[in-house]
């Protein structure tokens, strides 16, 4: 009688695994770089509406507005606003908008996020245009 065997040796088993764990901590690696980017253009999209729902808001209204920038957050319409966690401003700043619209001077400029070792500056500009880059 014949002894037949149809299993997997354990050398065998062990570099399978071995192979899939490699594969996964690269993948993982990569996926995490993809996450913060995800992250950085999230909270970058989320500021610039924001902004320029306060600048039609000012226009429609005809009242100053203003939103007021920490680092990993922001006050607008006397709502706190947190950012996606690892996501920070590295320049908080304010910026007004007066009832025409138009950043106020002095209140306008650019700002930027971090997120690791990635960033995202969101321009205001002196006639209100309020762009990402």
């Amino acid at each position: 009688m014949r002894n037949k065997s149809f299993g997997y040796s354990l050398i065998q088993l062990v570099i399978v695994l071995s192979i899939i764990a490699i594969v996964a901590g690269y993948f993982s690696f990569r996926f995490s770089g993809i996450l913060d980017q995800i992250k950085l253009q999230s909270a970058a999209k989320m500021i610039q509406s924001d902004l320029m729902s306060a600048k039609m808001r000012a226009q429609a209204e005809h009242i100053n507005q203003e939103i007021i920038f920490s680092n990993n957050q922001y006050f607008f319409n006397d709502h706190k606003k947190i950012l996606p966690s690892s996501v920070f401003i590295q320049n908080p700043q304010t910026v007004k908008f007066a009832a025409s619209g138009m950043p106020i001077p002095g209140y306008f400029g650019t700002l930027k996020l971090i997120c690791h070792n990635k960033t995202a500056s969101i321009v205001i500009s002196p006639l209100g245009r309020i762009r990402i880059e």
